[in-house]
Formats: C-alpha cells, sequence, structure tokens
C-alpha cells in the first residue's frame, strides 16, 4: 500500500472547483479533500460509500477530522439535511495529481445514479510524484439503491479519452440501503436474530464479510482487479476487536458500541481468513459454533420502547503483514459501514 518514494509529509486540503464544462451541477456543492497516506490504512485504499443518516455521516466526519481534516462548519455537504438527502462518498488513494469530478449525480427518489471523474496524467516510467489520499463527497436526493461509477480520462495527454464526457468507464459498484459500503472490494452485512424485542431484552446480529466482485474496466487506474480480501477473524483473540455498531437509540442519541481496547497481538492470536463472494464470512463468537453478537454485553441499554437503528462497523487499520501468521501476505485494512437494521423494543 506504500509509495515507492517518500509521501508528502503535509496534509493538503483542498475544496476547489474542478473548470470543466461537462461536470455536472452537483460538482459544485462536492467536498472535496486530500489526507496523507495514513489514511490509506485507516479507511481505505479504494471504495465507495453512502451515509443516508446524520449518525453514519457525522461517525465519517469524525474519522477525518482524526486524520488532520479541517472540518468547514458552513460547508452545505457537512450540514447534509438527512430527510432528504444522502451523501455518496468516493476515494482512493493514488497519485497526487490525480483529480476527482462530478460527471452525473441523479435520483428519481428509488434509484441514484452517481458517476464521478478521475482525471490522470498518462505518465512515462519513472516519474516520481507523490502518494495522497483523495476524496470526494456528493449530496444527492434520497433512494434505497444507489449505483456508483467512476470513469478515468487524461485531460494533459488529448486523444479520444481527454474530457469528462469521453471518460471510460473503470470501476463501479452498487450501495443499496440492504448492503452497506463497498471498500478495497469488502462489504459488510448485518442481520437482526428478531425486528422485535421486549424491553430490556438483548438485541442480537450476525455479522458477515463478502467480497464485492465490483466491475473493473481495462485502465483499472481505480482499483486494482481482485477476487478475495484476507481479513483476521478474532475467533480466539480474547477481545481482539476489529468490528462494532453505531445504534441510534429512541431519544435520537447515537452510541458506538465495541469491545474494550485490547491491541495486543501476542494476547490476541487472530487468524486470517480469505473471504470471497462465493464464500462469505460470518464473525465468529469465540464459542465454536455462535456467531451471535450481543449489544447488551456491549453496553447498549433496552429498556426505552422504540425503534432502535443499527449499523455495524467493520475496520482494520494495523500493518500486521509483517505477523507470522500472515507469512507476508497483505491482510485488508480500512473502515466500513454495513447495512442498517431496525429493531423494534417493545
Amino acid at each position: 500500500m506504500r509509495a515507492s518514494i517518500v509521501p508528502a509529509a503535509l496534509l493538503v486540503v483542498a475544496f476547489s472547483t474542478l473548470k470543466l464544462s461537462a461536470a455536472d451541477p452537483a460538482d459544485a456543492k462536492a467536498l472535496r479533500g486530500t489526507l496523507k497516506d495514513e489514511a490509506a490504512d485507516s479507511l481505505g485504499a479504494n471504495g465507495a460509500r453512502a451515509f443516508r443518516s446524520a449518525a453514519e455521516w457525522n461517525a465519517f466526519l469524525d474519522r477525518l477530522v482524526a486524520l488532520g481534516w479541517k472540518k468547514p462548519a458552513d460547508d452545505p455537504a457537512v450540514v447534509n439535511d438527512f430527510s432528504k438527502n444522502m451523501v455518496a462518498c468516493v476515494f482512493q488513494y493514488g497519485d497526487d495529481w490525480n483529480k476527482f469530478a462530478v460527471r452525473k449525480a441523479a435520483s428519481d427518489g428509488k434509484q441514484g445514479d452517481l458517476e464521478i471523474g478521475l482525471s490522470f496524467p498518462i505518465q512515462k516510467s519513472g516519474l516520481e510524484h507523490d502518494q495522497e489520499w483523495h476524496f470526494i463527497c456528493v449530496p444527492l436526493p434520497q433512494a434505497p439503491r444507489l449505483k456508483v461509477s467512476v470513469l478515468v480520462y487524461h485531460p494533459e495527454n488529448g486523444g479520444p479519452c481527454a474530457t469528462l464526457e469521453t471518460a471510460n468507464l473503470d470501476w463501479s459498484a452498487n450501495l443499496d440501503d440492504a448492503a452497506g459500503d463497498v471498500i478495497n472490494g469488502l462489504r459488510g452485512e448485518i442481520r437482526p436474530a428478531a425486528a422485535t424485542v421486549k424491553s430490556g431484552d438483548d438485541i442480537l446480529l450476525d455479522f458477515t464479510l463478502r467480497f464485492e466482485v465490483a466491475f473493473v474496466g481495462k485502465v483499472t487506474h481505480f482499483a486494482s482487479p481482485a477476487s478475495s480480501a484476507l481479513v483476521w477473524d478474532g475467533k480466539y483473540s480474547n477481545g481482539y476487536r476489529n468490528h462494532g455498531f453505531l445504534v441510534t437509540t429512541p431519544d435520537g442519541k447515537t452510541h458506538f458500541l465495541r469491545r474494550a481496547v485490547q491491541d495486543a497481538w501476542d494476547k490476541n492470536a487472530p487468524h486470517l481468513v480469505e473471504v470471497t463472494h462465493e464464500k462469505p464470512y460470518i464473525l465468529p463468537e469465540w464459542r465454536e459454533g455462535e456467531t451471535a453478537k450481543s449489544l447488551k454485553k456491549l453496553g447498549l441499554d433496552t429498556t426505552a420502547p422504540g425503534i432502535y437503528r443499527i449499523t455495524g462497523v467493520y475496520a482494520e487499520s494495523k500493518d500486521s503483514s509483517d505477523h507470522p501468521e500472515a507469512g507476508g501476505r497483505q491482510d485488508w485494512r480500512g473502515e466500513l459501514f454495513t447495512n442498517t437494521v431496525k429493531v423494534e423494543v417493545r
């Protein structure tokens, strides 16, 4: 994941709009920025996310701030009205001259369609350049289904793909409200054991990881083709934590539920598991055969009746490729949100 040269030492944040005639009007409303390479380990090297609630969006903004981003308080995208709009985000860890632009942002309330242009120069081999984590966030009307596409072009070099209008499709994925983010090819899904529970009872969920084989074009500038991801199971880890839950309770407050910090690898001994589209992986509990995640054990109080909105969070940022279990293989790193489920407490 690391660049072959020393990355830029300083954080650079840019909110300028690309002056391209083909850009969609939504381009002017997009939130842009770049972060240093630590963000690639913490949030992923490439992917797309859809934030359909303030809880998810604010959690993501907090992560950006923790990585050094300076949040503009008056930007319309930052103070998004989620009763009307969702926010889609596309990001990539790549060359510092890469630029994002919105070619299309549309939604009819049922299906959203976001096309992001990624411009880059065709370079000669051996030309040194820095690496940055680029992101663009675009508000568009709420919709249960969203298709996100990344198209590549190179205005500096001319030729048939020199403009945003003639850009080639390079990557695409569907971000439905029942599916969650696609980060480095991985996506997560949670399912509650019951849609309703009695006041004071536990909420139990299964947490599944699946590799999403997104469309990848011939250029493969946005993401490299892959068919699997290596993740740490944590089954026998006695507290190794790589997942948690964002829970919005009936009073409107949001809680992040996660096991206590225990990062010592010698006490955890997690194992690598290969996740494919055909072979999803249900995050296990330490007892053999158990998979249900207990929100009560994580501190959730369900005495108040009403709707509890729950989103799973899966994250790995530790550089562990030199761990004996890894054997030099590259493990998955990043952060993703799953689908959001609703459980009613009566």
